[in-house]
């Protein structure tokens, strides 16, 4: 019970260490220090360690040769590796990751593992690999959660595959605001304001995202009288809403109105 106590006690010095390193060298340093204490291969410290290293190249690295000393990385674990790739926006390395959790078979993909790949695939472009990657998650019984099928209308909207998104979509026992926000936005990256609107108009329950997209999509469409109109019935501007507006009369030469909106969002202190 004792030795218990003590674990623990380090476990939690050392996850306070981590959160609040800056540098690479600290978390070299951190590392060996609970390498000297026998907690490398805890998955929950080792977890907080991947979190804390993704920051640069190099310190992916370090991060690899540290998961790589966990001999059966729970599903968790590998999130947390194929996270620090995929915020970096790095395709080859998050996609590969994907294949060695699937290969190795002792941890399966779960609904946070798929969004995060996804992200990878719309954010550069490949459309093909996503797809495959929509195939694996109906075939293995992900492709109802609620999560996961937002991340996929989002990847085919970003690469204007308006019928895949809408299928999606179409298909989910459950939606979310952030499921039908992924469809307006995706309306809105293909020119189909029209479509839009009117998914907005029967959303049971907006949020700021939903607004700012059909705002921002009536703004780059020249029509700011309706995006106007839009942002003055939305219960709560954000900085995003109101950047959006005075970017449009900007460009389009209403300084005046411009103006009157940058005094506007200081006073109400977005």
């Amino acid at each position: 019970m004792i030795q218990r106590s003590s674990s623990l006690l380090s476990l939690a010095s050392i996850e306070t260490l981590l959160k609040l390193c800056k540098s690479e060298i600290h978390l070299h340093q951190i590392h060996a220090r609970f390498i000297r204490k026998g907690l490398e291969q805890d998955q929950n410290l080792v977890s907080i360690f991947l979190s804390s290293s993704s920051s640069s190249s190099s310190s992916l690295s370090y991060a690899s040769s540290v998961f790589d000393r966990v001999p059966h990385p729970c599903t968790n674990l590998w999130n947390c590796f194929i996270n620090g790739y995929s915020k970096r926006f790095l395709f080859s390395e998050t996609v590969s990751l994907l294949v060695r959790m699937m290969r190795a078979g002792l941890a399966r993909p779960d609904e946070f593992t798929f969004p995060m790949v996804m992200k990878v695939c719309s954010n550069n472009g490949q459309v093909r690999v996503g797809s495959s990657v929509h195939g694996l998650v109906l075939r293995i019984g992900f492709g109802k959660d609620v999560f996961v099928a937002t991340s996929f209308i989002d990847f085919y909207g970003k690469c204007k595959d308006l019928p895949s998104a809408r299928k999606v979509f179409g298909e989910m026992p459950e939606r979310n605001a952030v499921s039908w926000t992924a469809l307006i936005v995706a309306y809105v990256k293909s020119g189909e304001l029209e479509s839009a609107k009117k998914l907005f108009d029967v959303m049971p329950e907006r949020n700021s995202g939903s607004w700012n997209a059909l705002i921002d999509g009536l703004v780059k469409s020249g029509d700011l009288a309706n995006a106007r109109k839009l942002f003055d019935e939305m219960p709560k501007k954000d900085i995003i809403s109101y950047t959006s507006m005075i970017d449009g009369y900007a460009k389009s030469g209403d300084m005046r109105s411009a103006r009157d909106l940058f005094d506007q969002a200081r006073d109400v202190d977005v």
